[in-house]
């Protein structure tokens, strides 16, 4: 009797044995049914956000462009409540505003610059995860490499605004990946992998910017600047009152007639 061993994951088996997901407690599900319902629903699910969803469709990993709109959200809620508490000094509430403006601008400007230059890297590893994960990794790209030399010679023929763009691994899994997978549910469930070891890059540098880098290095300055700029302001404001209260009254005193 001959027997095989299949190291494999479940991307190449028909037989898989996937562990059935715990149930939520009723009252989680139930909660949770609510908010997707009464809240996401109505936050997302409207005319502004599609149009939204419909700008960034196709770009290079859309999720940071949600990622900044976030932030940048929840960074205008701060200054606006910044400037309108009535417990704090005027000059003060400007500087904390403009302090969480400047803030938001670096750390924005910060994470999309350290994203991009970790992209080719990442698209390394990610393509290294696309070798692990699938054992007929090697007949893809076989066949993948096969198409692009048909699209070259097929080039050299047309002109160049008319020249069809080579494939890379992402792109052609998208168009042919689903015919070198046993079934359909072992392709989207690849795929989904897939797509989201890409954005974890994004989501990564982005959380790592806004909530670690920055704060911990802007923090400390900014409120160094911050208090220095209300001191000097202070300063010179007991200085005009100092010299309003030195200058001479007799311009103010009226003459009997």
């Amino acid at each position: 009797m001959n027997i095989t061993f299949n190291p494999y994951n479940s991307y190449t088996t028909s037989n898989r044995c996937n562990p059935r997901p715990q149930a939520f407690t009723g009252k989680y599900d139930n909660f949770c049914t609510w908010v997707g319902k009464n809240v996401s629903r109505r936050l997302f699910d409207n005319g502004f956000i599609d149009g939204i969803a419909g700008k960034v469709q196709g770009k290079d990993n859309a999720i940071k462009f949600f990622l900044i709109g976030g932030s940048a959200l929840t960074s205008g809620v701060y200054m606006q409540q910044t400037l309108i508490n009535k417990k704090m000094d005027k000059d003060r509430k400007k500087t904390l505003a403009v302090n969480q403006f400047l803030t938001f601008l670096l750390s924005t400007a910060g994470a999309l610059l350290l994203d991009k230059h970790l992209k080719t890297w990442w698209d390394k590893k990610k393509d290294q995860f696309f070798d692990l994960k699938v054992p007929n990794a090697e007949d893809i790209r076989n066949s993948m490499k096969q198409m692009n030399e048909k699209i070259k010679l097929k080039n050299e023929k047309i002109a160049d605004a008319d020249k069809e763009p080579l494939y890379k691994l992402g792109s052609y899994l998208e168009k042919f990946g689903k015919k070198h997978f046993l079934n359909e549910d072992d392709y989207k469930a690849f795929m989904t992998k897939y797509k989201g070891f890409g954005e974890l890059r994004s989501i990564i540098v982005f959380a790592m910017v806004y909530r670690f880098l920055v704060p911990l290095m802007v923090t400390k300055p900014a409120n160094f600047l911050c208090d220095k700029y209300l001191a000097h302001k202070k300063a010179k404001d007991s200085e005009k009152l100092q010299q309003a209260e030195l200058k001479p009254q007799g311009s103010n005193i009226k003459t009997a007639a």
